[in-house]
């Protein structure tokens, strides 16, 4: 079912990407870009769906594979700062000096964990400032803790929300789902997805000033000349 719905969306994006390449009027540019944003609206919805799936019926399993912490900051910098452009947000990322980014973990989640949470940032954030980071937090031998966080200065959590922002389904209010889309699953699939890792996300929020959300993850380290693709 994944493949059946998310081929033909991800064909639609593609190809209106190229049409909005062509020569086109002003009114037809409009026209393109509107099905743009809502195939990718769409295609959010679908990905949020199946990921959801997967982790309810256990489908979902950790990896341990060497990964470079800075590259996947640099992507994800990179894949928001089309919109952080377009909605004229400051958007920032950092990584501790002290972390050694050549991690042995599971990227492709710890990715989602990040993306979901930056996406959702853009989503309640009108202005001023959305930054992600990498703080390190216990350092041993072969293993480092880090702690990460996507801090913004949107809409922020009434405090009676806090309790239940976890739960599938939810909105932030009454009107979230109206205004900027979704299902509610984001911040669930996060949850989920950092149990897996035997983590917990962590929530400080004061409602129309912003929110933090930060979790902690431990990795393996590996010396940078035994990293696949890297020599030193």
């Amino acid at each position: 079912m994944s493949h059946e719905i998310k081929t033909p969306m991800n064909g639609i994006v593609g190809l209106t990407k190229l049409l909005l390449k062509s020569p086109l009027s002003e009114q037809q540019q409009k026209y393109a870009e509107s099905v743009k944003q809502n195939a990718e609206e769409l295609l959010v919805v679908f990905n949020d769906l199946f990921d959801f799936s997967k982790l309810k019926e256990g489908r979902s399993k950790v990896k341990k594979l060497p990964f470079d912490l800075s590259n996947l900051f640099y992507n994800l910098h990179h894949t928001y700062k089309p919109i952080s452009i377009r909605k004229n947000i400051e958007l920032v990322s950092t990584i501790d000096d002290e972390i050694h980014t050549i991690l042995i973990g599971d990227a492709n989640k710890l990715n989602q964990v990040l993306m979901n949470l930056i996406s959702n940032a853009f989503k309640f954030t009108e202005s001023g400032k959305i930054c992600f980071a990498a703080d390190l937090v216990n350092e041993k031998a072969t293993e480092c803790i880090i702690r990460f966080s996507v801090t913004d200065t949107g809409l922020g959590i009434q405090s009676s929300k806090l309790q239940n922002i976890f739960e599938s389904f939810t909105q932030v209010n009454s009107d979230s789902s109206r205004k900027h889309g979704g299902l509610g699953l984001g911040l669930s699939i996060v949850k989920d997805l950092l149990a897996l890792m035997n983590s917990q996300i962590q929530l400080e929020s004061v409602y129309e000033k912003g929110s933090s959300f930060s979790f902690e993850l431990s990795f393996e380290k590996i010396k940078f000349k035994n990293f696949e693709g890297h020599s030193k």
